[in-house]
């Protein structure tokens, strides 16, 4: 420890549990007598406590230790990670979006929520889609829709060239 300062009771207390992985506002409730604090209040002393050089310096130096290291790495496991995220979703001293935020993520871990949507049927192209379409369309109107058909291409022609006339007219941006 720098300049022979030693920790107090309560420093080395907060200096183990945040070594050991817990977080500030976890080891800061634990080590000091926080009854009458909000959790927020306890989140901001626990911040202030770990930037003291001292405590700095202990819980880096336990960090180091081998042995803590190892207790840190089995503590973080996901059954931790939960709860964690249990307690923050049920702390009303938390702000909303963090409350809301850990219950995103608590549902996450559940998979209650996908970001894929499973596709169910065949995979076509527009292409595809197009040319059934067309099909369907000359079989309810009877005839081969060979007509239409140029008049469909004449038109997407049209498209196709007052969208180039307009692309051109258009000034670049910056």
């Amino acid at each position: 420890m720098g300049k022979g300062r030693s920790l107090t009771e309560n420093q080395g207390k907060f200096a183990a549990l945040v070594a050991q992985g817990a977080s500030l506002t976890d080891a800061y409730v634990e080590a000091y007598k926080s009854d009458k604090m909000t959790r927020n209040m306890c989140c901001i002393e626990g911040g202030r406590v770990a930037k003291i050089a001292h405590v700095a310096e202990a819980i880096a130096s336990m960090r180091s230790d081998s042995a803590s290291g190892e207790r840190l790495r089995e503590r973080v496991t996901k059954d931790w990670v939960t709860r964690q995220l249990q307690i923050h979703a049920l702390d009303e001293d938390n702000p909303a979006a963090v409350r809301v935020r850990s219950l995103e993520l608590l549902g996450r871990t559940y998979a209650m929520f996908t970001d894929v949507q499973a596709n169910q049927g065949d995979v076509r192209s527009s292409h595809m889609v197009k040319e059934d379409i067309d099909a369907r369309l000359r079989d309810l109107l009877g005839d081969d829709g060979a007509s239409q058909k140029k008049e469909d291409d004449a038109q997407a022609s049209q498209i196709s060239a007052s969208r180039a006339l307009v692309n051109l007219t258009e000034p670049a941006e910056a």
